[in-house]
């Protein structure tokens, strides 16, 4: 029974303090696993950046690998000579540089990842690959086709990239328009790839973010300053919570935007965090509300030690005397006694220490069985206890209690002896004359000095008014119980 007690106890709880607890350990808890998953946001971000910036020097590198494939049809023109180019740019219906032009573009044309390849003297289109594709655009405006990034009165300028830039009939494409010079110096006009966006970077670039577990988007800004960008490819045209990253394009600002397909955090690895933060939070909050009863229970055990004889378990002295005052300043009335054991010393003498300690523990035992539940109970020292009855107490009921508790005591034995124990008791109501602990015990030593010289074994207590002592008739040896008598 007492096992299912102490079992109930440990689960037993205080409700509001325990709820409280429980929130500030929660609390905690989800505050570390926000920290937590703010960490690996961060981390999964720098990854991300770092991954989206390899990708974006790729892309950079593949930009450049276009341009040298624009220089090529540039460099056939200069090989090819002057009469060439005035062919080429009179529109001379000359089979020997038309087949010439398609073998080479024919050389260099990948249709996964180029538009159209064209010659475009004096900025006019005079010769498109794949031609039966690009018929529409022979004779046509270059700077129509291209857009205005190629402006007629700037058309001798270096090579320019023109776009990402959306023609009908070519869509997102990437233009490199190559200059090209007679050999006097003058201009001739340019020669033009025109590579198709995002297919002419896929490999190796955005298919690698996607292989790796992105999405991903770019975009490039307008030339007009808007803080809009136009999107040229990727898995995702939405770029919100995505880490980003510049690319530099001869001048023009191209952004790679990634974020995981699985996105930054986990919402099952939160979910799962906050059901273990409740779980751990409510140990955490029922380990501290059994730590805080444990540590309350030891310092109520050390109070209580310090106030409690080691051996009896009764009030020590100090804390007899202060419950008495604080008796005397709360209840009206009472009678102090003192109890001493006859012959003590003896005692200890004749059966030993061991013996003596049980006669006192005995004692105290006896007066717990007399005395009354609310009366106060002391071991005043040595062999000497103390009992505080409250109320009003007249001398009958007191005689009666004071011939019940030596009954008991001359019941307990004395070791292996054969003697049993026995005591003297004195007491003291409490009148005008003993306002106080001290003066109640002055009073009492006085009468159990009159007990103690009267044979011992017997108890004596002052009247009201502290002129008159009672003092029980000396003992019958043969015969226990005894009445009290007056005396003057």
């Amino acid at each position: 029974m007492r096992y299912g007690h102490d079992q109930m106890n440990m689960w037993k709880i205080n409700g509001r303090k325990f709820i409280i607890r429980y929130l500030i350990c929660l609390a905690a808890l989800i505050a570390l696993a926000a920290g937590y998953w703010y960490l690996v946001r961060s981390a999964m971000m720098a990854r991300a950046r770092e991954d989206a910036s390899l990708t974006a020097r790729y892309i950079e590198s593949r930009i450049k690998d276009m341009e040298k494939l624009a220089d090529i049809p540039a460099a056939w023109l200069d090989a090819e000579g002057d009469a060439a180019k005035d062919a080429i740019a009179a529109s001379e219906d000359s089979t020997q540089y038309k087949d010439a032009f398609q073998r080479l573009a024919k050389a260099l044309y990948d249709a996964d990842r180029m538009a159209v390849i064209e010659l475009a003297p004096a900025g006019t289109v005079r010769y498109a690959f794949p031609r039966e594709a690009h018929e529409s655009v022979i004779g046509a405006d270059l700077v129509g086709e291209i857009g205005d990034g190629l402006a007629r009165e700037d058309l001798s300028h270096e090579m320019k990239v023109i776009g990402p830039s959306f023609i009908g009939h070519l869509g997102t494409v990437l233009g490199f328009c190559v200059p090209v010079y007679y050999e006097d110096g003058s201009f001739w006009g340019y020669t033009v790839i025109a590579m198709k966006l995002p297919d002419a970077l896929e490999e190796l670039a955005l298919e690698r973010l996607t292989e790796q577990g992105y999405d991903c988007a770019l975009r490039c800004k307008n030339d007009s300053g808007s803080m809009k960008a136009e999107w040229i490819g990727g898995t995702s045209k939405s770029t919100g919570s995505m880490s980003s990253v510049s690319i530099d394009i001869y001048g023009k600002e191209w952004i790679l935007s990634v974020r995981p397909v699985s996105g930054w955090v986990s919402i099952g690895g939160i979910v799962l965090s906050v059901v273990v933060a409740a779980a751990l939070a409510f140990l955490l909050a029922w380990i501290l509300e059994k730590r805080k009863e444990a540590r309350d229970e030891a310092m109520g055990k050390l109070r209580s030690d310090a106030k409690h004889d080691k051996m009896t378990g009764l009030l020590n002295h100090t804390a007899s005397a202060e419950a008495i005052d604080e008796a005397l300043q709360t209840v009206e009335g009472g009678v102090l006694l003192l109890i001493d054991v006859d012959n003590f010393k003896s005692v200890n003498d004749t059966a030993g220490h061991l013996a003596g300690d049980e006669v006192l523990i005995e004692v105290a035992n006896a007066m717990r069985t007399t005395f009354r539940r609310n009366d106060i109970l002391g071991r005043y020292g040595g062999d000497e206890f103390i009992v505080y009855m409250l109320g009003d107490i007249s001398i009958p009921d007191f005689s009666v209690k004071a011939s019940q508790f030596q009954r008991k005591i001359r019941k307990i034995p004395i070791g292996q002896t054969g003697k049993y124990a026995a005591c003297s008791i004195g007491g003291a109501r409490r009148c005008v004359e003993t306002p106080t602990a001290e003066a109640l015990v002055k009073r009492a030593d006085e009468a159990l000095y009159t007990s103690k010289g009267n044979g011992k074994d017997r108890f004596t207590i002052y009247d009201d008014s502290g002129s008159t002592v009672i003092v029980t008739p000396k003992q019958d040896e043969n015969r226990r119980d005894h009445d009290f008598t007056l005396v003057e």
